[in-house]
Formats: structure tokens, C-alpha cells, sequence
């Protein structure tokens, strides 16, 4: 039965690597379409600094490659024939006992661990944490596009050709409900991951009990690592981009975005702490009056004195994306030699 388990295992990574592959590929193409388009890099829940959509999408791209290399580990340690007899040592078979084995190994393509694995289920573990592991990295991707779908957000939206998303009774909405499956199989995966470790502790040559759970979890989290990549996919491939909205987002609360910008460019002036502490003052009354941070930066230094320490131009957001092009560039670039 460990040898049919071994076979089923392999081929369901096989074909998970084949969604990782399309997966990847789509991300790739997204990151080079927008990686240039700035937006903003939210921390905490908050806008923090401009970044590129691109390099978000990097960000992905990155975690999908990884993944591969894992999955490509942990295939090989699945793809192992059990073939050892009734309690790990092959009696039965007699002297033969090696040669039958790895006969039969190299049938069926599998490799012969030499050492019985019927009852060291860490193999088990290799297959069921990678397919756990898949479905948190969809997950990550899939609550992404659900804040940035969000209608005072805007800059993102699931594809919703053919009523795809509508409600039934609010015919506006673009619900994102492959992001919503996605986010939701994670949490099942994750519940179910989380008893490997038991399904480890069965013990002797081997013991009852563990044995059968393992019919339900290995399987389960086979399916849902790949219908979450089949979502992501979809996602992937056909989102919607609203790079304008993308920009206005920038200028949502006054341009308080660049304080960080600002200030970098004062510390060379005052140091960066007095210079932390004079754009934190602007950015709280441009807050407070709902005017902006350019408006209020020019009042507060010539308050403390140190007007003539301000720069003649303050650095704009698409200037202030650092390595955010290299990372793309970077990102893509590793997945096609991957794919290689």
C-alpha cells in the first residue's frame, strides 16, 4: 500500500509543479508589464513608502520559485518504493529480498531507500507540509488582492468577465472569490498540516491508528494545494490593474507617503533624528488639518528655524521606488533560468 501511496504522492507533485510552473510564468509576465508602475507599499495596514506593482508581484514570483526547489526536494524523498514485507525486514523474501526490490523499484520508477520507510512517516510529512506550504503562499497573493480590491482602494480587481464575482441581489459588486477560496483552503491546509506530527509518532513496525488517519489528510492536502493553484491562476492570469488609481492612492491623505523621502533628505542637513522629529510634526498637523505634508513642512521648519535646511525640490514618489526595477528584473530573471 506504501508503494501505491509513493506513486499517488509523486504524481500529485508532478502535477503541482506543472500549476507552479503556469503560475510563475503568469506573475513573470505581470511583474514586467507593471514594473514601473508605482503604487503604494502599505505596512501595517497603512501606506508606508512608494513601491512598484511590478516588485510586488516579484515578491511572489520569488516565494513560487522557492517553492519549486522544495517541491523538487521532497519529490525525491517521496518517490521511494516500501517494499520491506509484513513487519521492515524482508524475511519472507530471503536472499532475494534486494534484488526483487530494487527490480521492482525501477519498474515503477521509484527509487529503493535501501532502509524501510513503512514506518518512519516523516516521508508523509515532506508531502503533506509541501502541499500546506503551496496553499500559504496562494493564501498570501489571495489576501493582497482582497484589500487592494477594496472599493476605497481600487487598484486591484479579480477578473469579472460574465458576471464572474457579481452578487445576486447588488449587481456592482466584483467579489473576490478566488482570493476568498484561497485564503480559505490555507486555513484548512494549515488545520490539517498541523497533524503530521501525530501521523510521525506511530510507532513499531508499525502501530494502529495513525495508519488511517493518513487516508484523509495526504489526499486532502493534495486537492487543495491544487485547487488553490488552479484560483491563483486564474487570478494571476487575469486581474485587473488600475494603475491610475494606483497613483491617485499616493496622494490619499495629503502626501504624508514621502515623509520618509523628506526626511532622508534632511538628515544630511540636521541628523536624522531632529529630522525624524520635524517631518513627524508636519505629517501630524497635515493630518490633523487635512492639508498636505508639502504644505505643512515649510511652516513647521521655519518655526524651529531651519527653513533654509529645506531641499529647493522634494523627491516625487516614482523617484523614490529604490531598488524596486532590479528586484523585478532580479525576480524574472531567476524564474526563467528555473524554467530552464
Amino acid at each position: 500500500m506504501d508503494t501505491g501511496l509513493a506513486l499517488q504522492m509523486s504524481a500529485s507533485l508532478e502535477a503541482i509543479d506543472e500549476q507552479l510552473v503556469r503560475f510563475g510564468d503568469a506573475l513573470a509576465a505581470r511583474a514586467e508589464e507593471h514594473k514601473t508602475t508605482v503604487m503604494p507599499g502599505r505596512t501595517h495596514a497603512q501606506q508606508a513608502i512608494p513601491t512598484t506593482f511590478g516588485a510586488t508581484l516579484a515578491t511572489y514570483l520569488e516565494q513560487v520559485r522557492r517553492q519549486r526547489e522544495r517541491l523538487s526536494q521532497a519529490l525525491a524523498r517521496v518517490k521511494v518504493i516500501s517494499l520491506f514485507g509484513a513487519g521492515g525486514n524482508n524475511a519472507a523474501q530471503g536472499k532475494s529480498a534486494p534484488r526483487v526490490r530494487r527490480d521492482m523499484a525501477e519498474i515503477l520508477g521509484l527509487s529503493d531507500p535501501v532502509v524501510p520507510w513503512h514506518v518512519g512517516r516523516d516521508v508523509l510529512g515532506d508531502y503533506g507540509w509541501m502541499c500546506s506550504s503551496i496553499s500559504g503562499t496562494v493564501a498570501k497573493l489571495g489576501r493582497n488582492i482582497v484589500d487592494l480590491s477594496r472599493t476605497e482602494v481600487g487598484e486591484v480587481l479579480e477578473p469579472y468577465d460574465s458576471h464572474r464575482g457579481a452578487s445576486s441581489t447588488m449587481p456592482q459588486k466584483v467579489n473576490p472569490i478566488s482570493s476568498e477560496l484561497m485564503i480559505g483552503i490555507a486555513t484548512v491546509a494549515g488545520a490539517l498540516a498541523s497533524s503530521l506530527p501525530r501521523l510521525q509518532e506511530s510507532g513499531h513496525e508499525p502501530a494502529a491508528g495513525e495508519w488511517q488517519g493518513e487516508w484523509l489528510i495526504i489526499p486532502t492536502l493534495g486537492n487543495l494545494a491544487g485547487a488553490s493553484l488552479d484560483e491563483a491562476i486564474i487570478v494571476a492570469e487575469g486581474m485587473r490593474v488600475n494603475a491610475e488609481r494606483m497613483r491617485s492612492n499616493l496622494n490619499f491623505d495629503g502626501g504624508l507617503i514621502m515623509a520618509e523621502a523628506q526626511m532622508m533628505q534632511l538628515s544630511p542637513a540636521m541628523g536624522r533624528e531632529k529630522a525624524h522629529d520635524l517631518v513627524y510634526e508636519a505629517a501630524t498637523k497635515a493630518r490633523e488639518t487635512q492639508t498636505t505634508l508639502h504644505e505643512e513642512l515649510p511652516i513647521i521648519a521655519e518655526q524651529h528655524g531651519v527653513a533654509d535646511l529645506l531641499p529647493e525640490k522634494f523627491v516625487e514618489p516614482a523617484d523614490y521606488v529604490g531598488e524596486a526595477t532590479g528586484i523585478v528584473e532580479t525576480a524574472v530573471g531567476r524564474w526563467n533560468a528555473s524554467r530552464n
